[in-house]
């Protein structure tokens, strides 16, 4: 079976939100990169309420590549706030994995993720066996 997920960089709530309703008729995932959003006062509880397709939340530091400007604290703050919405998934840093006692489990799955990007890691499968430990 094929997927198609699409990745939505809006600079706003509203933006996201008519993208979600854009890709919804083709896209069968959407991450929301909210990282990349200009506006940081964006209600991400309506937002997911308002959601027309599964949504992955996704809140990328700068170490990871990402955009986000603010503290680690306020970050992970952002991704508990979508589990405790129970949004569908949250994509979570592997660095980061001891965090998620602390996210409302129960309705929303986790990714953690891991980008390198100099160079395939050498220790790779050591770091597999790390995330699936987690």
């Amino acid at each position: 079976m094929t997927s198609l997920a699409v990745s939505i960089a809006a600079p706003d709530a509203d933006s996201a939100l008519a993208a979600l309703h854009q890709a919804a008729p083709d896209a069968d995932l959407a991450e929301l990169r909210v990282d990349l959003m200009h506006d940081r006062d964006f209600e991400l509880a309506s937002l997911l309420e308002a959601r027309s397709l599964p949504v992955i939340v996704t809140c990328r530091p700068q170490r990871e590549g990402g955009r986000w400007q603010g503290s680690e604290t306020s970050r992970l703050n952002v991704l508990r706030a979508a589990a405790d919405f129970q949004t569908d998934y949250i994509d979570l840093e592997w660095d980061a994995a001891d965090e998620l006692a602390s996210f409302n489990r129960h309705r929303s799955r986790f990714i953690l993720s891991r980008h390198d990007f100099t160079a395939m890691p050498v220790n790779l499968p050591d770091q597999a066996a790390a995330l699936w430990a987690a």
